[in-house]
């Protein structure tokens, strides 16, 4: 019984308890580097889904991922560019981002009324030019960690995303071109700053 006791806690830990999978602290970019576009993906709230990670992909690659009071930043080249997640629920974002602008993406939790699901979904919000949401902006990197991706934790990155493409392909397929594309957020050139 001790041995299985030993085991469930060393699993809890390095299952999330050790911090969020594939992210160390890093540096935040304060403007996107020259010729590209910079966006946020802030997560200030754990009031449901706290501890529940929240793998965030940009087109077909993993670019983080996030626990909650925490943000990561993702370089892109300007242009046409889709951000997704699924967790329970799928949230896609087309966006068209223009070189030289910040662009912010939130991460919201809420509560899930399916029966025999989680208590609570996340995901995946656009705060465009006119939401009341982004004077918020500023306060929550001033209190969010700042995450980046590990180096180190490259490979199995790489791993979960080859085995989750398939289904994200799928997803995007319905999203992105498909029957779907009516319910994907949009970001445009002008909801930078």
């Amino acid at each position: 019984m001790r041995h299985l006791l030993t085991l469930i806690i060393l699993s809890l830990f390095l299952v999330g308890c050790g911090g969020t999978r594939f992210m160390e602290p890093g540096a935040k970019i304060d403007a996107p580097p020259a010729g590209k576009a910079l966006v946020n993906v802030h997560r200030p709230s754990t009031a449901y889904g706290g501890g529940q990670e929240l793998m965030v992909w940009r087109n077909q690659e993993i670019v983080g991922n996030t626990l909650g009071q925490d943000m990561f930043q993702i370089v892109v080249d300007p242009g046409k560019q889709v951000f997704h997640a699924r967790q329970l629920n799928v949230s896609v974002i087309k966006a068209e981002l223009e070189a030289g602008k910040t662009y912010d993406i939130v991460v919201d939790c809420g509560p899930n009324f399916v029966p025999f699901q989680p208590g609570y979904r996340l995901w995946l919000n656009v705060i465009d030019a006119k939401s009341e949401r982004r004077g918020d902006v500023l306060s929550w990197v001033a209190k969010a960690q700042m995450l980046v991706l590990s180096d180190k934790q490259k490979a199995d990155r790489e791993k979960l995303q080859a085995k989750q493409l398939p289904g994200v392909q799928k997803y995007l397929a319905d999203f992105v071109d498909g029957e779907k594309d009516s319910k994907s957020a949009k970001l445009v050139p002008a909801d930078g700053r």
